[in-house]
């Protein structure tokens, strides 16, 4: 979700954005709820950012651990992002939809503050993830490519390590060092990036490159 409140009707459309996004997740969250699959009703249900290339695999497989309904606690996992927001957040299958209805500022500098705090307020038991970084701006991209997250033709990430990764493993503990260090979306992220025109390599130098004149009118349309 982009940040970009250049007037007043942008803060409307980001108002009225922001109350549709409470409202869908609370609907994904209600519709996995109501499922008929009984392999999911003991289970975490995970929200990932689709722009937050450099959270680990590691930490959505120990959220998804710790938010079992099975356990003697369960708990809800959030990734905070250094805009304010957040990358991921796992629940318990049995969290009330009203914590995303709640009055959180959607694309606030407070968003994950006010989310962990409806958590609480729900009796739920949460714990912190690292910090992460969303794409929001050139910058982003920029700090992205220098950690080597994005722009790295990475061979787990290309061939897809879920599809590698049989799902009948339900003791995902015991497979904890096959997701250790691994990230989910950096081949895709990448790929997305250059598709979008955000993203180009340089013809002389084969060097990427930020395209930020593009990504001011990218940004820009979404928010409209």
């Amino acid at each position: 979700t982009t940040k970009r409140n250049n007037n007043n009707n942008n803060n409307s459309n980001n108002s009225s954005n922001s109350n549709n996004l409470g409202l869908y997740l609370a609907g994904c969250l209600e519709k996995i709820k109501t499922t008929k699959c009984s392999n999911t009703q003991d289970e975490g249900v995970v929200f990932v950012g689709m722009d937050t290339p450099n959270l680990p695999m590691m930490e959505i497989v120990d959220a998804l651990v710790g938010a079992k309904t099975t356990n003697k606690t369960a708990t809800a996992y959030i990734s905070p992002a250094l805009d304010g927001g957040y990358g991921m957040l796992c629940v318990p299958v049995t969290t009330p939809t009203s914590i995303f209805t709640c009055g959180i500022p959607w694309s606030s500098p407070l968003t994950c503050v006010a989310q962990i705090k409806a958590l609480v307020s729900s009796s739920m038991h949460v714990r912190i993830g690292s910090m992460v970084r969303d794409i929001d701006e050139p910058c982003d991209v920029r700090a992205l490519m220098e950690e080597d997250i994005i722009g790295k033709n990475d061979k787990d990430e290309k061939n897809g390590i879920l599809h590698q990764y049989t799902p009948m493993h339900h003791n995902v503990k015991e497979h904890y060092s096959y997701f250790k260090d691994r990230r989910p979306t950096l081949h895709f992220t990448t790929k997305a990036l250059f598709a979008l025109g955000l993203l180009r390599k340089d013809p002389d130098t084969g060097k990427l490159q930020v395209v930020e004149e593009r990504f001011e009118r990218v940004t820009t349309t979404t928010t409209r």
